[in-house]
Parts: C-alpha cells; sequence; structure tokens
C-alpha cells in the first residue's frame, strides 16, 4: 500500500478490504489511478482508506486538513463522522484550526505553550 491504492502484491482479503473502504469512501472510481494523481482531498481520503485496510483500532490523523478548500474539508470532515458512526476505531484528530474539527469528536486538548487541558466539545 505504497503509491497505489490497490497493489498487485495484496492479499486477496487485503484487495477485498480495500475496495470496500474504497467505496465506502466513494473512491472506487479512483482505484487505478497512482496516489499523486488524485486531488489533495482524495489523496487525504486515500490515506485514511490504506489506514482502516488494517482494521486498526486508533486512528491518528495529524493535520489532514492542511491544503484543503472549504468544500473539500468540509467533504473530509462528513467522511470522518461517517466512519465514526458505522466503526468502533477510537480517532486522534489533531489540528491548529479548531473550526477544522468534525462535530464526532467529543474531546479536546487544548494546548498553549506545551500545557494542555482536556475539554468536553460542545
Amino acid at each position: 500500500f505504497r503509491d497505489q491504492l490497490v497493489p498487485p502484491a495484496a492479499t486477496p482479503a487485503q484487495r477485498e478490504r480495500a475496495r470496500r473502504w474504497l467505496r465506502v469512501l466513494h473512491l472506487a472510481g479512483s482505484a487505478a489511478q497512482p496516489l499523486r494523481q488524485l486531488p489533495a482531498s482524495q489523496q487525504r481520503l486515500v490515506l485514511v482508506a490504506r489506514a482502516l485496510v488494517k482494521s486498526p483500532p486508533l486512528l491518528l490523523l495529524d493535520e489532514p486538513g492542511q491544503g484543503l478548500d472549504a468544500e473539500q474539508l468540509a467533504h473530509f470532515r462528513a467522511v470522518v463522522d461517517n466512519l465514526c458512526q458505522a466503526t468502533n476505531v477510537a480517532l486522534v484528530y489533531v489540528s491548529h484550526y479548531p473550526a477544522e474539527i468534525p462535530a464526532s469528536v467529543t474531546r479536546a486538548l487544548r494546548l498553549a505553550e506545551g500545557v494542555g487541558t482536556v475539554e468536553e466539545v460542545p
């Protein structure tokens, strides 16, 4: 799972999981394209799909909204919200911009000069 969405060397089980996540993330039509040829928002979703193929208990998204325009960011946030509702995956979403954080995030750790507090997100 390096530069292709579904690499030729993947096992049949990995291929099926990858195809399933590509369908869920509305990327099935892009499966044959190299990652570098996809728009930034689709690249972010592909990286999420790659991680989800391995069925992780925790998904860490570090600044995933960086470089996305408002429409792409809204779509990405909606996808993350849907994933959180449909799976058991715990999510850590890192962002410098509170407006980028998806609605599914229920707790926040806000840092200022290396010190932070945990808050419930309204």
